[in-house]
């Protein structure tokens, strides 16, 4: 279980680069885009926040996707900021505009799973702003995040990592990753969307403990699995070094399933979820 305090202030160092004043407000832990189709319209629809300590309790209507003040320096905050603009722009607005082969590779595999390879983006940028992720969900105290664990060596090299490549200019990232293609530390992952991003599928977020593999977090549009004890399967379906980036497309039958394997889950581990649904 991770240790961190629980009261956040400002004069704190940031948690990335330890020398700045952790001043910045308002982080948000999983990149906006990743849930911005449950905001769209919030007169039509509500997202709520829902835990198994709460579950009695009048479930807490969010306005955003989860931010927490105070665990970085604005100049880390940009850092990260470039990272997830990077897959913003280069992954997730040519899937959702549905650019196709001019930017993607594409194949199906027997259960008509979608496997897009990225033709465009640098596969350590994606490697990267991954990282930036389990390491946001990791300093997280807020739910559902709080259970949310790395392994002390995985959080380590991540942080080390992330560090290696900070820069405020988004050139120099890339530039850099083109550079340390032999020496950068690969950490396993696989990401998935849905097929069709509709504003009615439930939407929920869930974290497992470090001693879980992989460590998977479903959020907004996107499940992300880590692996930090090596993957299993199909090999073709994970991002494991600095092949073209992968990006899973599941068939609405399959992405249903989630929401329905998250509750079970947080009734056997009394994990945490949240979930995104139509208002009465």
């Amino acid at each position: 279980m991770k240790r961190r305090k629980d009261t956040l202030r400002p004069t704190d160092l940031c948690h990335l680069c330890e020398t700045e004043y952790a001043s910045q407000r308002d982080s948000h832990i999983l990149p906006k885009f990743m849930g911005k189709i449950l905001f769209k319209d919030n007169s039509r629809h509500h997202v709520y926040r829902v835990s198994a300590e709460s579950f009695q309790l009048k479930p807490e209507i969010l306005q955003d996707t989860i931010k927490e003040s105070y665990l970085f320096c604005p100049s880390c905050e940009s850092y990260l900021g470039i990272l997830d603009g990077y897959f913003s722009e280069h992954v997730h607005k040519l899937i959702l505009h549905n650019q196709g082969p001019v930017y993607f590779d594409s194949t199906t595999d027997s259960v008509d799973t979608t496997i897009l390879s990225s033709k465009k983006s640098d596969p350590l940028m994606s490697f990267l702003f991954i990282d930036s992720i389990l390491f946001r969900c990791h300093l997280s105290n807020i739910s559902p995040f709080q259970n949310f664990s790395l392994p002390p060596i995985t959080f380590t090299e991540i942080k080390i990592q992330l560090l290696k490549f900070k820069s405020q200019k988004g050139t120099d990232v890339l530039s850099k990753c083109k550079n340390e293609v032999d020496n950068f530390d690969f950490h396993p992952f696989m990401i998935a969307t849905p097929r069709e991003w509709s504003e009615n599928f439930l939407s929920p977020q869930t974290c497992s403990l470090s001693n879980a593999n992989p460590l998977w977090i479903l959020g907004g549009s996107y499940l992300i699995m880590s692996y930090p004890n090596g993957v299993k399967g199909d090999p073709s379906h994970f991002n494991i070094n600095s092949d073209p980036t992968k990006i899973l497309i599941f068939a609405e039958k399959i992405w249903n399933l989630l929401p329905s394997a998250t509750l079970r889950k947080l009734v056997r581990d009394n994990n945490i979820f949240e979930a995104g649904n139509q208002a009465d």
